[in-house]
């Protein structure tokens, strides 16, 4: 047998013996959509207080007001998120480990524009605790904070919204 054949073999057996493993959490990138955006045809001071009336219709901590810099940072919510919203970093599927509660939080640029216009940008960051217990029932792990990707949906409901106010 050629060695060429031979040293192709083994490739292929060991390439087919590797799989990509999914981290515990993913804290390089917990968005994978990045933030999202949407310009609106009006001034800046008009887009700012769209994105504060809506936060205090969310009844939201607000953790970061930074009107000079156009940045908003919420504290956390509660959330009622449904698989739509996140993508789950860690594997949830198996029955020992489950999410016991869902939060999130916002981050909300606001960007005055040459043309008159504003950017309003917003970025979600997802977390679920997640409790775990072993294969035979017999150990249970209080639940863990993970951060989740988010899907989209936070911030385009957010956009939305104020689109609505303005």
């Amino acid at each position: 047998m050629p060695r060429i054949t031979i040293v192709l073999l083994v490739v292929v057996c060991l390439s087919s013996c590797y799989s990509k493993s999914t981290p515990e959490t993913d804290t390089e990138d917990p968005n994978p959509t990045g933030p999202i955006s949407r310009e609106y045809k009006v001034p800046f001071e008009v887009a700012w207080d769209a994105v504060q009336d809506v936060l205090d219709e969310y009844s939201v901590p607000v953790e970061l007001i930074d009107k000079e810099n156009g940045l908003v940072k919420t504290g956390f919510m509660s959330g009622n998120l449904t698989d739509n919203d996140y993508v789950a970093t860690i594997d949830v599927s198996r029955g020992r480990r489950w999410i016991e509660e869902t939060r999130y939080k916002l981050e909300l640029h606001v960007m005055a524009r040459s043309n008159g216009h504003t950017e309003i940008q917003v970025i979600s960051l997802i977390q679920a605790k997640c409790s775990t217990s072993s294969r035979d029932g017999s150990r249970y792990r209080e639940g863990m904070w993970y951060e989740f990707n988010s899907t989209g949906g936070i911030e385009l409901q957010t956009l939305e919204d104020i689109a609505a106010q303005l």
